[in-house]
């Protein structure tokens, strides 16, 4: 709301819910213009269709009353209004399998232990163009991506998938169609890893419209790829935001996730989601040689000058 016209947005979406007064998308938008303008109006319809809608318009209603009412200091409003439209989209997404996560983090830490690095020590790329911001959503990587590409020898490339999709197309890469990311990693060779660094440098620099010193993926949930990193780009610089749970966590839980992020939805899935992340960053520090810079967001914010320099 701080960036383009806010005034002519406000007229649209005010138009869009003349034409159709069930335009909750429009409506969730506009929700969230309580600076610009008086929503009166607009919260009473909010509080009218929340119950009344479909799950999914439900879930969009509910973050923008929340919004709206926690611009207006009702917090107790906000909270049941958020609340609601996490149950909205957990209806949609599905409950979070806190089973099924820590699995998958007890097979990260069992297969990239320190023995896995050591006996492939020296097979990726040297370059150390790549930087990865990684914790978890609501931490303050954009922050730390807008103080990092400010600079000239810096390009700021935004959330790239390519790390991910690099991730889980190892086995079309050997050919294979089992088993996949990670249990696959220890049958990657040598020109494998190599191949799987260029394409990373390749695909990640290619929208850069001059030479640069580094190029920054602001993807936060790469977190869930540094034993890859470590292996294929073991030059990389990690910026790790991190963030009172508490600040950080009810941050997640009034913004609108996509549906894969379901542990986002509730509070309790919350914490556990971030107990599991803290487990593997302690692994991923401990297991590899990768330079991991913490970057707490309140020393951003209340330093800016002098975290800028140490990330730089």
């Amino acid at each position: 709301e701080d960036l383009g016209r806010p005034e002519a947005a406000i007229k649209a979406y005010r138009r869009t819910l003349e034409l159709n007064p069930s335009a909750s998308e429009a409506l969730a938008n506009l929700l969230g213009f309580g600076r610009h303008t008086d929503l009166t109006v607009e919260i009473a319809k909010a509080r009218e269709q929340l119950e009344a809608a479909d799950v999914p318009s439900q879930a969009l209603i509910g973050y923008g009353l929340g919004k709206a009412l926690e611009r207006e200091k009702d917090y107790e409003g906000a909270f049941s209004a958020y609340s609601h439209a996490n149950d909205a989209r957990r209806k949609t997404s599905g409950t979070f399998d806190r089973d099924v996560f820590d699995a998958r983090i007890d097979q990260m830490i069992s297969l990239f232990s320190p023995e896995f690095y050591k006996s492939r020590r020296g097979w990726g790329d040297t370059s150390q163009k790549p930087v990865f911001i990684v914790g978890l959503p609501r931490s303050g990587t954009t922050l730390t991506e807008q103080i990092i590409g400010s600079h000239p020898d810096c390009f700021g490339a935004g959330e790239l998938n390519v790390l991910s999709d690099l991730a889980t197309g190892t086995p079309d890469r050997l050919g294979i169609c089992d088993p996949s990311w990670p249990a696959i990693a220890p049958q990657l060779d040598e020109g494998h890893v190599r191949g799987l660094a260029q394409d990373y440098l390749t695909q990640s620099k290619s929208r850069a419209t001059e030479p640069i010193s580094r190029v920054v993926d602001k993807q936060p949930l790469n977190l869930w790829h540094l034993g890859l990193v470590a292996l294929a780009l073991p030059n990389a610089r990690i910026l790790h935001c991190t963030r009172d749970l508490r600040d950080c966590g009810f941050s997640i839980f009034a913004h609108n996730f996509n549906a894969q992020q379901g542990w986002s939805t509730c509070l309790e899935d919350i914490a556990h989601y971030w107990r599991g992340y803290r487990k593997l960053m302690a692994h991923w520090r401990s297991a590899t040689d990768l330079n991991i810079l913490d970057t707490p967001y309140e020393h951003t914010v209340d330093d800016l000058e002098d975290r800028a320099r140490a990330m730089l």
